[in-house]
C-alpha cells in the first residue's frame, strides 16, 4: 500500500482518489429472494475505505429488496459507483443507502481507515487543524434522488465501538440536494464554497432533528457539482452558533463544548432517496476522479484555504501504481444538451479516442449559445466531466440512520 501525503507551503494534503493502485478494489451488495449480502462491507483503498452501506432496509425490509449496488475502483483509479434496486416496500425515513468513502474512525465499531501519519482520529476539534474536504465528481443518473454530502460524527469521549447518543453531533453538509426537508428547517446560512476552481458564496438550509444524537445538516439550495472544495471546519463553526443561538443542551453537551467534542471520521458519498411510495426503482450511477483531504492553521481564511485545497488537488500526481497497471483503448461517443461545466485532466498513461458532439449553454461575463462538434485523438488519460443540472422537490422524513 502506498499512500501520498504531502506538508506544503500553505498546508498539508492526503491524496485518496484516483488510487490506481488499488484498480479491483470492490465494495458490493445484493439482495434476491429475501436474502441479502454485504449490506455493510468496507474495503480497504489506501488511507481510505469504500463502503456501500446498504443500511436502510437492515433489520426486517431486506424481503422488499431485490438488486444491487457496487462501488469499485476502476481503470486509472476512479472511483465508480452504479446501484439499481426494486424495492417493494420503502424505508420509514426514505433513505436506502449511503454509499461512501470513509476517512477516520467511523463509530459503530467500523475498521480505522486512515493515515496516522496525516490526520490521526478520533481527535478534539479543538485540537484539529482547518479541514477542507476537495473532490471532483459527477452524476450520471439519479433515480428518484441522491445527496452527495460530507458527514461527520463528533462524539462525547471518542469511543469509536459504540452508535451516536444524546450529547453526541452529526454535522453534514449537502452540496447536491435533490429533496427537501422544510419541515425540519429552522434557518438559512451562506458559506463560502469553492466550485470548478472559482470561490462563492452559497445559500445552504439548515436543517435540525433530535434524534438519539443531535443530527444539524447544510443543505445546499442549488446543485454544486464538478471539481467542489468545503472548509469542513467552516460548517462545524456555524453548527456551533446554530445549536448555542437555540439555548442547546444535551447529553451533558452545550454548543460552547462543541470544540471539546472528538471528530470520530469524515464520509464523503451518496444518500439514496426512495421516494414516499412504492413500488420503486432505484437507478443511481456516478464517478469520483479526484479526492484530497487538506488542513491549514486556523488562522488561514476559509477562502484561501479552498483555493490552497483546490490548487494541491489539480497538481498533485496520483499514487505509484503498487499492485496493478491498466492499460486501454476506450471510444466513447456522447451527445449531451444542458447546462454544462467541463473538467479535463490529462496525464500520460492511456490512450483515448473520444468523440463528442454537445449544445453548451455558458454564462459568465456574457451568455452566448454554440454547438461545438470534436474530435480528441490523444495518448493521453482524458476525464470529461459533464454535469446536467436537475432540480427534483419532494418531501423526506429525518433519516434514523444506520
Amino acid at each position: 500500500m502506498v499512500v501520498v501525503a504531502a506538508a506544503l507551503a500553505y498546508g498539508g494534503w492526503l491524496h485518496v482518489l484516483p488510487a490506481p493502485g488499488h484498480v479491483g478494489a470492490v465494495s458490493e451488495a445484493s439482495c434476491s429472494g429475501g436474502s441479502c449480502k454485504g449490506l455493510y462491507n468496507p474495503v480497504y483503498i489506501g488511507p481510505a475505505c469504500i463502503n456501500v452501506e446498504v443500511w436502510g432496509i437492515r433489520g426486517g425490509l431486506e424481503w422488499a429488496a431485490s438488486g444491487g449496488a457496487r462501488m469499485a475502483v476502476e481503470s486509472g483509479g476512479v472511483l465508480h459507483t452504479v446501484s439499481r434496486w426494486r424495492l417493494a416496500a420503502v424505508p420509514s425515513h426514505h433513505i436506502l443507502a449511503y454509499y461512501e468513502v470513509i476517512y477516520g474512525a467511523k463509530p459503530w465499531g467500523v475498521p480505522v481507515c486512515q493515515d496516522e501519519s496525516f490526520l490521526a482520529l478520533p481527535a478534539k476539534m479543538s485540537s484539529l487543524p482547518r479541514i477542507v474536504v476537495a473532490f471532483n465528481y459527477t452524476v450520471l443518473r439519479a433515480r428518484p434522488g441522491i445527496t452527495m454530502s460530507v458527514d461527520s460524527w463528533l462524539f462525547k469521549d471518542g469511543d469509536r465501538s459504540r452508535g451516536p447518543q444524546a450529547g453526541d453531533v452529526e454535522v453534514l453538509v449537502e452540496v447536491r440536494a435533490d429533496f427537501r426537508e422544510d419541515y425540519a428547517k429552522i434557518g438559512t446560512v451562506t458559506a463560502p464554497v469553492l466550485v470548478n476552481g472559482r470561490v462563492r458564496y452559497v445559500t445552504f438550509d439548515v436543517i435540525l432533528y433530535e434524534l438519539d444524537w443531535t443530527f444539524i445538516k447544510f443543505k445546499t439550495q442549488e446543485e454544486l457539482s464538478g471539481v467542489v472544495a468545503v472548509d469542513f471546519t467552516y460548517f462545524v463553526d456555524r453548527a456551533k452558533e446554530v445549536l448555542r443561538s437555540r439555548g442547546w443542551s444535551r447529553g451533558g453537551t452545550t454548543a460552547d463544548a462543541i470544540g471539546g467534542l472528538y471528530l470520530m471520521s469524515l464520509e464523503l458519498g451518496t444518500e439514496i432517496y426512495t421516494g414516499t411510495t412504492a413500488p420503486v426503482d432505484v437507478d443511481v450511477e456516478w464517478y469520483m476522479y479526484r479526492y484530497h483531504i487538506h488542513t491549514e492553521p486556523r488562522s488561514v481564511s476559509t477562502e484561501q484555504a479552498l483555493r490552497n485545497a483546490y490548487n494541491a488537488m489539480m497538481q498533485a500526481t496520483a499514487p505509484p501504481t503498487t499492485t496493478k497497471t491498466a492499460t486501454s483503448t476506450v471510444t466513447a461517443t456522447r451527445t449531451i444538451t444542458a447546462t454544462t461545466t467541463e473538467t479535463r485532466t490529462v496525464t500520460a498513461t492511456k490512450t483515448v479516442t473520444a468523440t463528442e458532439t454537445k449544445t453548451v449553454t455558458t454564462t459568465a461575463t456574457q451568455t452566448a449559445t454554440a454547438t461545438v462538434t470534436k474530435t480528441v485523438p490523444v495518448a493521453e488519460t482524458v476525464t470529461l466531466i459533464s454535469t446536467v443540472t436537475e432540480t427534483k422537490t419532494e418531501r423526506a422524513p429525518p433519516s434514523s440512520r444506520r
